[in-house]
Order: C-alpha cells, then sequence, then structure tokens
C-alpha cells in the first residue's frame, strides 16, 4: 500500500507530464489529421463501393 508521500509524487509527476504534453499539442495540426483521416476513409470505402458494384455487374 503506498503512503501519503508516495501517492502524491505520483500524482504530481502523472499531473505534470500530462499538462506538459497538452501544451506541446498543436491543436491545428490535428485538426487537419483527424479531417485527412475522415476523407481518406471515405474516399477508400467509396472506391471499394464502386469497385464491387461495378464487379458485380460484370458477373
Amino acid at each position: 500500500m503506498m503512503n501519503n508521500n508516495n501517492s502524491s509524487l505520483i500524482i504530481g509527476t502523472v499531473g505534470g507530464t500530462i499538462s506538459s504534453m497538452y501544451a506541446s499539442i498543436q491543436w491545428a495540426e490535428l485538426l487537419y489529421t483527424v479531417i485527412m483521416a475522415i476523407v481518406g476513409a471515405l474516399c477508400s470505402y467509396s472506391t471499394s463501393y464502386f469497385l464491387q458494384k461495378r464487379k458485380n455487374d460484370f458477373e
């Protein structure tokens, strides 16, 4: 079982790590990445869908 002093050190370390990570995130780049992932997924899905329909037309 952790004592109070050790628990405070762990919580402080984790809190500081999360705070520094939050400050270093570039939100514009994150948003751009999310949008590009959505566009890529939609392009991939639509290409697969239309190729499958075209394959069924030839059978």
